[in-house]
């Protein structure tokens, strides 16, 4: 059977050509399905091996991981892959902690702590200090709850305002 147009011979022998089709179609569809597995497993690999060898990184941030990684695409690319994934794990850690707001574990200056949100207003005068997040925590959870803190002081803040 010649490899010339499929209307040619499917005059000439219809059931061949339908035959050679749909044994083409199964082909590539084996061949997509197979190079979309095998990209899977290797994605799967490289990341098990990032988080194992980066373990300050929690697997649970990698929302944060994958939107450093499609921002740092172009200067990633061409880099040995050894070498990205160093180069990528110190940018997650800078835009974890630029996210957390830094070590919560650190003193704070004077002027940073009059900067800091009062709990129960002046009347208390003592600053707002996170508790140091707990052990297996992931810093995308220690996020989300100083949001939440600043969420929630805010609205009493408002409260107050209101009631004045």
């Amino acid at each position: 059977m010649s490899e010339g147009s499929y209307s040619d011979d499917l005059y000439r022998d219809a059931d061949g050509t339908l035959k050679r089709i749909k044994q083409e179609a199964v082909q590539e569809a084996v061949q997509q399905v197979t190079q979309a597995y095998t990209q899977h497993q290797g994605q799967q690999q490289f990341w098990s091996g990032f988080y194992t060898q980066h373990s300050d990184i929690n697997p649970q941030d990698h929302d944060i991981t994958q939107a450093v990684l499609s921002s740092n695409i172009k200067d990633l690319a061409d880099l040995p892959v050894a070498e990205a994934s160093e180069k990528l794990a110190g940018l997650v850690r800078e835009r974890i902690e630029r996210l957390g707001g830094g070590d919560p574990n650190r003193k704070l200056t004077p002027d940073e702590m009059d900067e800091r949100v009062m709990r129960g207003g002046l009347e208390h005068g003592t600053p707002y200090r996170e508790a140091p997040p707990a052990r297996g925590q992931s810093l995308g959870d220690v996020v989300r709850q100083r949001k939440e803190a600043r969420y929630e002081a805010s609205k009493t803040l408002r409260g107050r305002a209101r009631a004045e």
